[in-house]
């Protein structure tokens, strides 16, 4: 094994037990280099299977540690590298990483697939994983969407937000995320997921490169959006909205991202959002902002019991 690339995880390709040292020129060099980041953790399980034509792609499973710690349960999410491959290829890297999952005892596997990916839904169907939902990429070009006498600006009902609110908004986002896949798991009570979704927000608040914006009324905080920067990429993306349910369709939504927009033009020369396809009026709401759809994800799940466990 080449010293350069330890292994912690477990490698196949074409079937057979192989190290980081076999890869070559196997994949992509960015592929390649994601594929080495992923298999320095030890719990890393990754199939590969190197075709004849350019027929090569590796599928990988890693433990999703924040949720497991959460939930209790081996929570792991899948990950596809590389190009197009056939379908019986395809079948053969699912069943090798399945294999392992099961051995392992995970619970739940979570397997986003974006659209550049997509021969890859029939066979993930194939292999009992249902679906979760289709999300939609959103950019929005922050040099030309701004009024630049705005730039930086907070309305006057719009602040960042403070220690003493956290009850406020763990409250709303407790609420709020009730179309999100996990509570589609069956694994854990509603109200666990409605406590994940609270520290979620909570977590997001003490993050150097998080800013959380918070819209007020009458009776408190009405609804709160999460904006993360990105120095190095010179980006900013939405990680979070929400508006307690009785305060919905009154505008704070279109509120807090045109002061989100205004604060990242500053700051940042693209904001990125991802919202779920059936999410009309968020999706409405963007395109209104002048967001692009540049992409699609498709989003599967699976819960391991019974026989698909400790085989």
């Amino acid at each position: 094994m080449n010293v350069a690339d330890p292994v912690n995880g477990k490698l196949w390709i074409n079937g057979e037990p192989a190290d980081v040292s076999s890869l070559g020129d196997i994949l992509e060099k960015d592929d390649i280099t994601s594929l080495r980041s992923h298999l320095a953790e030890e719990s890393t399980v990754c199939s590969v299977f190197d075709g004849e034509g350019g027929d090569k792609g590796a599928l990988l499973l890693s433990v999703d540690k924040y949720d497991t710690g959460f939930f209790g349960s081996r929570m792991g999410k899948l990950v596809y590298l590389g190009r197009k491959i056939p379908e019986e290829a395809a079948t053969g890297l699912f069943e090798k990483v399945l294999l392992e999952a099961g051995r392992e005892d995970y619970s739940y596997l979570f397997f986003k697939i974006p659209e550049a990916h997509s021969f890859l839904k029939g066979t993930t169907e194939k292999q009992s994983f249902s679906s979760c939902g289709i999300n939609i990429d959103f950019r929005l070009n922050l040099d030309i969407a701004v009024d630049r006498t705005k730039i930086g600006q907070l309305s006057p009902n719009v602040r960042f937000i403070e220690e003493k609110d956290k009850k406020e908004v763990s409250s709303i986002a407790g609420r709020a995320f009730h179309k999100s896949r996990l509570y589609r798991t069956g694994l854990v009570e509603d109200t666990v997921v409605d406590r994940y979704h609270q520290k979620w927000i909570v977590n997001l608040m003490g993050n150097v490169n998080d800013t959380v914006f918070v819209v007020e009324g009458g009776q408190g905080i009405e609804g709160f959006l999460a904006l993360r920067l990105d120095c190095e990429e010179n980006s900013s993306r939405i990680i979070l909205v929400a508006i307690d349910a009785d305060k919905r369709r009154k505008g704070l939504g279109s509120l807090l991202m045109e002061n989100a927009i205004n604060w990242a033009s500053g700051k940042a020369k693209v904001m990125y959002v991802k919202t779920q396809e059936h999410n009309v009026p968020a999706v409405n709401c963007y395109e209104r902002f002048g967001f692009v759809k540049f992409d699609r994800e498709y989003g599967y799940h699976k819960i391991l019991t019974g026989p698909d466990r400790h085989r």
